[in-house]
């Protein structure tokens, strides 16, 4: 992949940059079985994320399952690293900043 030609929006550039949600609960816990399962929402980008935890082990019960906001997720553009998305979120952040850089000490 070339890079420099990712366009991502400003708003996925912390989780993209940090490669972490800002996970909050969106609702109840609900039991299901020997699964306690809860959707959560990221405050910063609006991806959903669905976990499920086994309720005698506390392991996941499985692969949490997601529902991406539009533009997160790249798509029909060839593939792209997470190497390359971080790149993208570095320069939506240094234009955010106005490109000042603090001089060292």
């Amino acid at each position: 992949m070339a890079r420099g030609t990712i366009r991502l929006r400003e708003e996925y550039a912390e989780c993209r940059l940090v490669g972490r949600h800002q996970w909050r609960r969106s609702g109840r816990f609900e039991l299901d079985g020997a699964d306690l399962g809860a959707t959560y929402r990221c405050g910063a980008c609006g991806t959903r994320a669905t976990f499920a935890w086994n309720v005698w082990s506390g392991e996941m019960g499985h692969k949490p399952s997601y529902e991406y906001p539009e533009g997160y997720l790249r798509t029909g553009k060839g593939k792209a690293t997470r190497a390359d998305m971080r790149q993208a979120a570095v320069r939506v952040v240094v234009g955010r900043i106005g490109g000042k850089r603090r001089r060292a000490a």
